[in-house]
């Protein structure tokens, strides 16, 4: 046709090529009227494009695409000199039942409404816009202890700090809001005791009750593991587990196992210091509550967190108390314990 530049191959494999982008088919569909009826049967083709190209706002081959044209009678396939016209009529049926069907499937899927169509050509291609969805409500978070104990029996910050949430969820400074939840609470802890022993859930309570934990929980907390602990660990307690007295010449390390304690400088020949080969004297006590001087796992001297006089620790079942006349530790399930100071060394 005169006029009209003609498509290079490119541009007419682009037409017909599935993976071309929609833009694309635009750009060639205006700069190439002569490559419409192969971009209407390209699949990629956008709906919108397809229906300017053979719908009723279709207009001539040789017009740009973005004028509005008269709509033009459909030619006569029987004065089809060259076989062209009766396929671009074929094409046509095709995509016109296409658009059909999508239009029936597109009412069907909105409850029956027909979609609201802007009959007002654009002079480009349409952009979907994103419909902003209703609001749905919004649950709230449920805290549950189906996890406790899930890393086994060495998580007890873990465990404690599901314990500290669901008693947010659940409880305040003035009760239990659900009875059933305290009810939970007992449960997963008796679970946990057979899991992991009683000492493991004394550990995880009193994590628990040092980590801000509410006052309803902290009583049920208390009130779970009240026959264990002889002695407890004094109220505001801390959870360090390295500790050193004030001078830094006590050291103790609070285990699950186990609490020791090592000094450097004593009165050799003051009471209960025996000669265990080194610089420093260590002395531990167990679960049992059975105290062993001369034990490893204390550590040296200057290694910890400061502890002041009058201050408290606690981790598991072992506590300690920083105090001018020396430290204090004990087993809190069995009361068993000692006072190591420059001057000797005490058990109980």
């Amino acid at each position: 046709m005169r006029g009209m530049s003609a498509p290079d191959p490119k541009a007419v494999r682009a037409a017909s090529d599935p993976s071309t982008p929609p833009q694309v088919l635009w750009q060639l569909a205006h700069q190439f009227p002569q490559l419409r009826p192969r971009i209407a049967a390209n699949p990629a083709a956008p709906p919108d494009l397809r229906a300017r190209i053979l719908g009723p706002q279709a207009v001539e081959e040789t017009k740009p695409l973005y004028r509005q044209e008269r709509p033009q009678p459909v030619p006569d396939t029987t004065t089809d000199r060259h076989g062209q016209r009766s396929v671009i009529v074929a094409i046509a049926v095709a995509a016109i039942v296409l658009v059909a069907c999508i239009g029936i499937i597109v009412m069907s899927l909105s409850g029956g409404r027909s979609p609201r169509v802007d009959s007002s050509p654009s002079l480009e291609p349409s952009t979907p816009t994103a419909t902003s969805p209703s609001p749905e409500p919004v649950a709230s978070p449920s805290v549950g202890l189906s996890a406790l104990g899930a890393r086994g029996c060495k998580a007890a910050s873990t465990d404690a700090d599901l314990l500290v949430a669901f008693g947010a969820a659940y409880s305040d400074d003035s009760g239990w809001r659900d009875a059933s939840a305290k009810q939970q609470l007992s449960s997963s802890l008796t679970a946990l005791e057979k899991a992991c022993g009683a000492d493991y859930v004394s550990q995880v309570a009193n994590t628990a009750t040092n980590s801000g934990a509410t006052k309803a929980l902290v009583e049920s907390l208390a009130e779970y593991t009240k026959t264990e602990q002889l002695r407890p660990a004094p109220a505001g307690a801390l959870s360090l587990p390295q500790i050193l007295s004030p001078s830094g010449n006590i050291a103790c390390q609070l285990g699950t196992d186990q609490v020791s304690c090592s000094i450097q400088e004593r009165n050799p020949q003051a009471p209960g210091f025996n000669d265990c080969g080194t610089t420093a004297f260590s002395i531990a006590i167990n679960q049992e509550g059975a105290v062993s001087p001369c034990a490893t796992g204390a550590p040296a001297a200057g290694q910890g967190t400061q502890l002041d006089y009058g201050q408290s620790t606690t981790v598991g079942d072992f506590a300690c108390t920083s105090e001018s006349v020396g430290m204090t530790c004990w087993h809190t399930g069995t009361g068993r314990g000692f006072t190591l100071a420059r001057e000797g060394v005490t058990q109980f």
